[in-house]
């Protein structure tokens, strides 16, 4: 930990304790939602509580952190597989490994060479057998692994990576598909072969997990509920679109997108807590109403009108309302109106809804009425229309008014 600037960060967890990156992450995030660190850049932390209170902390409840996939995958605490699973990884790549080297081109080759010097010299069938697999050994053999290491230096992969490389038509149908993918997602990716065709991929990837990372920090310092919710929508979009790509190997076992997903939507409970917190940190307050569901927001509209002096109040069947949601009446004036709870600003597409709906039921006045704000495009239509606009203003004043 950087004692001198109060900072933290995963790569310092991941050195002092020797752990795998998924490892350290965990313990990070818990230490923020606990509040012992806040975050201070995208990939630092400001330590809150001391050195000795989160050291304590992390080593009282250090094998709470470790991620779940590390028992099923036979990983260390580091992240690297232990002997037993580098053993069973061994066991089942061992068939094909073997048949690498024994079986290629220059194998096929140097047997029907073998064969046919059997032949010419006349050997019986037992000496061209042992002709045969004494130049299949000694040639056929040393040149199979010398292609291998010439091959995987120069592709820079390692070299049992190369041996256990996938079958030629495997190959194609890959490259056939990575470049359908990225055709149909209007990304101009040039047709190759297999190894380059990965290789651009992986610098594409690597763009779209650049992405990701900003919505994710977007999100992470948001400070009003648009943005926040915009911002992780996207962010889970780019992954969304990453893990087409799984099947094909390019994303290390504890990095894929799909995990990422995963562990977002578990965690919005505890996103939006935090995104509540900074709300109300920078004077941003917010009201239990945003958080309804669409007929709790309703009834509790209906309620709200009762107790501003409206009467015949009604809320409509969720079916077949033709966009009202309530009915009332005031002052001999009948309103039909139309509840909205979102996180972000009302579309005209409300006010055509409100406008038809009060047509339908036969009443004066159309209304539309939302927690949030209305955009420029629907309040010019209502203005056309007639239909009145009550927005969140609107809203808290009923509530200061009611009884």
């Amino acid at each position: 930990m950087s004692i001198h600037s109060g900072t933290i960060s995963v790569i310092e967890i991941q050195k002092i304790y020797n752990l795998g990156f998924a490892y350290a992450k965990n313990i990070i995030d818990k230490l923020e939602e606990l509040g012992y660190i806040k975050k201070r850049t995208p990939t630092d932390y400001l330590m809150i509580q001391t050195e000795q209170a989160i050291n304590s902390y992390i080593k009282e409840h250090f094998t709470e952190f470790r991620p779940n996939y590390y028992d099923a995958l036979e990983l260390k605490n580091n992240g690297k597989p232990t002997l037993k699973a580098k053993a069973k990884t061994a066991w089942k790549s061992a068939p094909m490994f073997l048949c690498r080297v024994f079986i290629s081109p220059f194998s096929i080759v140097f047997a029907f060479l073998a064969i046919y010097i059997g032949i010419r010299a006349k050997a019986t069938i037992e000496q061209i057998i042992c002709i045969s697999l004494a130049i299949l050994f000694v040639f056929g053999i040393i040149c199979n692994i010398g292609y291998g290491i010439y091959m995987s230096k120069k592709k820079s992969i390692k070299f049992t990576e190369f041996m256990l490389r996938p079958c030629f038509y495997i190959r194609i149908r890959t490259v056939s598909e990575i470049y359908s993918i990225m055709r149909k997602s209007n990304i101009k990716f040039k047709f190759s072969d297999y190894y380059e065709t990965l290789r651009r991929l992986k610098i594409h990837l690597n763009e779209k997990k650049k992405l990701a990372e900003h919505y994710a920090y977007i999100a992470n310092n948001a400070e009003n509920e648009n943005e926040f919710y915009q911002s992780i929508n996207s962010c889970l979009e780019v992954l969304e679109w990453m893990s087409q790509f799984e099947k094909y190997g390019v994303y290390k076992i504890f990095e894929c997108p799909s995990d990422d997903i995963k562990k977002i939507k578990n965690g919005m409970p505890i996103s939006i807590e935090r995104f509540q917190n900074r709300m109300k940190e920078s004077g941003i307050v917010t009201s239990e109403y945003d958080y309804m569901e669409g007929h709790d927001f309703e009834y509790f509209c209906a309620e709200l009108l009762k107790k501003n002096g409206f009467s015949n109040v009604e809320v409509t069947q969720g079916s077949g309302d033709h966009g009202i949601d309530i009915l009332a009446e005031k002052d001999g004036i009948t309103y039909a109106i139309q509840c909205k709870c979102y996180s972000s600003d009302i579309g005209n597409a409300a006010v055509q809804q409100a406008h038809t709906g009060k047509s339908i039921y036969h009443k004066d006045i159309a209304v539309v009425l939302t927690n949030r704000y209305f955009t420029p495009q629907a309040i010019q239509e209502a203005n056309i229309l007639g239909v009145k606009l009550w927005d969140r203003v609107k809203l808290n004043e009923m509530i200061e008014r009611k009884d």
